[in-house]
């Protein structure tokens, strides 16, 4: 028998909750995606390495969460998710720790591989995610919104706070220093926000969490990998976001040599970066509120529709201006893509199946995302511009759409 509402852990628990994931993310993603190339020219300068080799470390990374995402699917609907995030904190700490002493090459490939792949398995989205579907109901975009609006506020303040302390105390000194702040700052914060999402009994979930929505039971029937992948929903829904991914992550990777080859400088490279963050904070809030009113196949199909318009606005070769304006869309729809997506994996596959089914899609994704770069770099070494490249990735969307119509969402 489920408890009754009297025993339910107070309202405000769940904005905890919030609080929580929010600061899990901005740790987390602030420095994977937005901060870690900072690091890497000093690395390469010191090691007296090149970038090929250094570039072994993030595609290490990349082969071991391959694996690793699976598993922590796995974890996180099986076990403590307050648990495993504290774990993942610890072992994200211990691994800027071990990257501030390495000595040659290969001992950063194999620690920024090995540890920053698993910490970010535990302490990253995914984790934040499920921990936040299985606390919040009806509004449960608007939570997942708030939540990964960490991303963005991290993708904002920590490139120039690193920036800030290699400048004044070297790379190796703000690893440290950011490691102790990951143990000093970001593990209490989880330990006294983050609590586990409430007991399964019999199968059955409650739905009525801290966002103090009055909500029927819903039966969650536990899910084996090979029901994942006899369902089309499943691979509908993770090649259409692979395809979304490839694009958009080989487009930022390229933004600066694009940015310089229209004539610009690498500053207003960084300033369209810029741009992309903010908006892409806004977007996450937008898209969380009308994930609660609106379909969430049309608020999907909305970010995709606003990503090709953005490919297709830099592949015209704009001015400084519109180029700003391309970038406003790419933030908004990318951003806002997240918590959608997070609601539609609730919605599709379960509470109980959350964690399982995001760290079974990500390798899906994973396989999209990987040949985009080469394709940009072969495609710009072909025709001497990104034109063609960013055509390709906006014919790639229209695919990408077209397999969202058939998906079948509740």
């Amino acid at each position: 028998m489920l408890k009754a509402a009297s025993t339910l852990p107070p309202i405000n628990s769940g904005y905890k909750i919030i609080i929580g994931g929010f600061a899990a993310q901005f740790f987390s993603v602030g420095f994977f995606t937005y901060s870690v190339s900072l690091f890497f020219p000093l690395i390469i300068s010191e090691l007296d390495s090149d970038i090929t080799v250094i570039m072994f470390g993030p595609t290490f990374a990349t082969v071991i969460g391959l694996v690793a995402m699976p598993i922590a699917g796995i974890l996180l609907d099986r076990y403590s998710i307050r648990l495993i995030m504290m774990l993942g904190s610890v072992f994200f700490a211990a691994g800027l720790w071990g990257l501030a002493k390495i000595s040659s090459a290969t001992q950063f490939i194999l620690v920024f591989g090995i540890t920053m792949s698993i910490a970010n398995c535990f302490v990253g989205s995914m984790s934040s995610s499920t921990l936040i579907s299985h606390w919040f109901a009806e509004n449960r975009g608007r939570a997942l919104g708030l939540s990964a609006a960490g991303t963005s506020i991290g993708g904002i303040t920590l490139p120039a706070t690193f920036a800030f302390l290699i400048n004044f105390y070297g790379w190796r000194i703000t690893l440290e220093l950011f490691a102790a702040s990951i143990l000093l700052i970001l593990l209490p914060i989880i330990l006294f926000t983050v609590r586990d999402k409430l007991p399964l009994a019999k199968k059955e979930v409650d739905t009525t969490r801290a966002d103090s929505e009055s909500l029927s039971v819903k039966k969650s029937i536990e899910m084996t990998t090979r029901d994942f992948i006899s369902i089309p929903n499943f691979w509908y829904l993770g090649i259409s976001l692979g395809i979304l991914f490839s694009g958009y992550s080989a487009v930022l990777a390229n933004l600066t040599p694009y940015v310089i080859d229209l004539g610009l400088e690498t500053k207003d490279a960084s300033f369209f970066i810029m741009i992309i963050a903010i908006n892409g904070l806004l977007g996450k809030l937008l898209f969380g509120f009308a994930a609660d009113k609106f379909p969430l196949r049309t608020c999907l199909v909305v970010t995709q529709i606003l990503v090709l318009i953005g490919f297709a606005i830099l592949a015209s070769m704009p001015s400084f201006s519109v180029i700003c304006l391309a970038c406003i869309v790419l933030g908004l729809s990318t951003g806002g893509m997240l918590p959608v997506w997070g609601a539609l994996m609730a919605n599709l596959f379960g509470l109980e199946n959350y964690g399982r089914a995001t760290g079974l899609m990500a390798p899906i994704i994973t396989t999209c995302v990987i040949p985009g770069y080469s394709i940009m770099g072969f495609l710009y070494a072909t025709s001497g511009n990104y034109q063609l490249s960013l055509y390709l990735f906006c014919i790639s969307l229209i695919i990408g759409i077209a397999l969202l119509i058939p998906l079948k969402v509740n």
